[in-house]
């Protein structure tokens, strides 16, 4: 029997991660670290990002290509945090109205975005770069210039001459966590409900049902909301919550965790999310410090973030042709999970 195997092929849709693979076996047999330590960064990091690149999916799914804006579903959940941490509430109360303000405000954004990135057509992935710098400088006009002299917030929270909030807050007897078990099963209950909900009936017979700016605004704000949820629970888990950066390069290491995955701009599942942000990650944690200590950081460093980008770019450069602005690109009736 004659096994239909291509070598080129093969080679050429897994390469990014046979790459990985063996970067992180190299960094696995010369790393000083001991193995807790590792588990604990890959646990913080996963946390962190992984609600996040599972939210970049939707928009793919929906025809907008990767949604560069993420960040304002970040913006949406720290902010909502920080107001929860304003009026003094703690432990669960304090995370359940985190989460629903979250979801006024990812709403709120996620049309807004939606709106835009829909008439943007095919330019819908830069113009979601912009609009997710545009809301970076928002929030940081809100909190960092109107905080304590418009907006009213705890003296805690703000400078001695009681404006601008401070750059770090301690969230100590908020609700911080050091307990990663229960954060991992939230985690993975999110997904396996948004897998579930990606391969409904009724989601695909709303798909029929609705017209391409329903479907294209609709994932915008489930991507957002996904985001802030993502951002709330890496907070939860956290010894402080750092103001001025609401995990502003989420969309950075969210699409590259994607591509490395195997998804492309046009095409994502829940498999390429999993499989790329434990590639990426576990390179970050383990073999970059290896790197560092037998090179250089300084040469390193360039180096590693010149790669990276060439990846990204690489994501557009070798494509095919994909009409963005048709409704029948949404692939939520693929079978490939």
């Amino acid at each position: 029997m004659k096994l239909n195997f291509d070598v080129k092929q093969f080679f050429k849709k897994y390469l990014l991660q046979i790459f990985f693979s063996i970067m992180i076996v190299f960094g696995l047999i010369f790393t000083k670290e001991p193995p807790i330590t590792i588990f604990t960064s890959l646990s913080n990091m996963i946390i962190a990002f992984l609600l996040i690149t599972v939210a970049l999916i939707i928009p793919i799914k929906a025809g907008l290509g990767f949604n560069f804006g993420i960040i304002i579903g970040t913006i949406a959940g720290q902010s909502s945090v920080i107001f929860i941490i304003n009026l003094g509430l703690k432990g669960i109360s304090g995370i359940i109205l985190a989460i629903l303000l979250a979801s006024v405000f990812s709403l709120i954004l996620g049309f807004i975005t939606g709106f835009i990135l829909d008439k943007a057509g095919n330019y819908a992935m830069i113009s979601s770069y912009f609009l997710g710098a545009s809301c970076r400088i928002f929030y940081q006009f809100v909190f960092f210039v109107l905080a304590g002299s418009i907006i009213p917030l705890s003296s805690e929270l703000l400078f001695s001459d009681g404006k601008g909030i401070r750059q770090s807050i301690s969230l100590a007897n908020v609700f911080s966590s050091t307990n990663e078990l229960p954060l991992f099963i939230i985690i993975i209950a999110i997904i396996a409900l948004v897998h579930f909900l990606l391969k409904s009936k009724f989601i695909k017979q709303w798909i029929k049902n609705s017209t391409t700016s329903t479907i294209k605004i609709t994932s915008i704000i489930g991507s957002t909301f996904l985001a802030a949820l993502g951002q709330i629970l890496f907070i939860y888990h956290s010894d402080y919550i750092f103001t001025s950066n609401p995990n502003m390069n989420a969309w950075h290491f969210g699409i590259i965790a994607l591509i490395i995955g195997g998804a492309t701009y046009k095409e994502a599942n829940i498999k390429n999310a999993l499989i790329g942000t434990f590639l990426s990650i576990s390179y970050s944690v383990i073999t970059l410090p290896v790197l560092r200590v037998l090179i250089s950081s300084q040469i390193i460093e360039p180096i590693n973030y010149t790669f990276f980008n060439i990846i990204l770019i690489s994501a557009f450069v070798f494509r095919e042709k994909h009409p963005l602005d048709e409704k029948k690109t949404f692939v939520l009736n693929n079978t490939t999970t």
